[in-house]
């Protein structure tokens, strides 16, 4: 048993060493989801931005041309298009 000490007390030591690593890690990850609910913040106010601009538009139709009028293609298009009158 006494031979057994040294042992027990490395692998004491690895298994404390092992918990850190793995604190630092928690911790990363802890600021990588806060990044990224912060910015699907910014990102679902700025949709919610571009879904009134393009309910102000009643004629978004007209600005879409014949061969983006398929749905969602068609509303991104508008989407940058009212985006780019707003900001000039």
């Amino acid at each position: 048993m006494p031979g057994d000490v040294p042992a027990l007390h490395a692998e004491i030591t690895r298994l404390r060493e092992a918990g850190e690593r793995l604190r630092m890690l928690l911790e990363d990850k802890d600021a990588v989801i806060a990044h990224l609910r912060a910015r699907n913040t910014e990102l679902e106010e700025r949709v919610a931005r571009l879904e009134r601009l393009i309910s102000r538009n009643s004629g978004f139709s007209e600005l879409c041309e014949p061969s983006c009028m398929v749905g969602a293609s068609c509303q991104v298009t508008v989407a940058v298009q009212t985006l780019a009158a707003a900001r000039s």
